[in-house]
């Protein structure tokens, strides 16, 4: 009851817009892969209905393959929060807290960057418990 787990997978796709100097315009669709991990400790109250302390660890590649470039991401940040179950399954989960990111992009002829950040972390959740 005081310690909770969640495994975060996600895809989908991207669209990036780019104008050049005449005005025309292109759309680039980009694949998009996530998965992390989050654990919870619960200084009050409990996995239904508490305040929480944690740490999240992410990570995030884009790429396309007829696209020059391909990026990829991991962060890592400690957040604080609640969460409130409701007794007919409504849940909100809210977090803020900080983490540093580490990104990377490498384009076809080998050519690389990287860098690193410190950003907020916030997370939103809503759903359904059952």
């Amino acid at each position: 009851p005081k310690i909770g787990l969640a495994a975060i997978v996600g895809a989908g796709t991207m669209t990036a817009t780019q104008t050049n100097y005449l005005g025309n315009t292109t759309e680039t669709e980009f694949e998009v892969v996530e998965f992390g991990a989050s654990a919870r400790y619960y200084l009050f109250g409990d996995f239904d209905h508490g305040m929480q302390v944690g740490v999240e660890t992410m990570y995030l590649s884009v790429g396309e393959e007829d696209v020059e470039v391909k990026g990829s991401g991991l962060c890592l940040g400690g957040f604080v929060g609640y969460k409130f179950i409701a007794d007919f399954g409504l849940t909100v989960d809210i977090q803020a807290g900080v983490a540093a990111v580490v990104a990377a992009a490498e384009d076809n002829s080998g050519n690389s960057e990287s860098a690193s950040k410190t950003v907020e972390l916030l997370n939103l959740n809503f759903g359904w418990s059952f």
